[in-house]
């Protein structure tokens, strides 16, 4: 299946790039779409009579998920 995901950071760093420290915050997901982190296939008799089939069954990961940091530099 299809797999798509938008990430996004805004950092904050007074001083520039030469700043210690700064200041973020992600987003993963930002978008919220449902991507297939594991997919388990099982095999099923068929509803129809005509023998087995596979059957899948996805489980979603990474949900919309937004994460704050501060970072400091040694």
């Amino acid at each position: 299946p299809s797999y798509a995901r938008v990430d996004a950071r805004v950092t904050f760093a007074p001083g520039g790039h030469a700043a210690r420290w700064s200041v973020y915050v992600d987003v993963i997901n930002l978008l919220a779409w449902d991507n297939p982190g594991l997919i388990r296939y099982r095999v099923e008799m068929s509803p129809f009579g005509f023998g087995p089939v596979i059957a899948s069954e996805p489980s979603y990961s990474l949900p919309f998920l937004p994460s704050a940091g501060l970072r400091f530099r040694f």
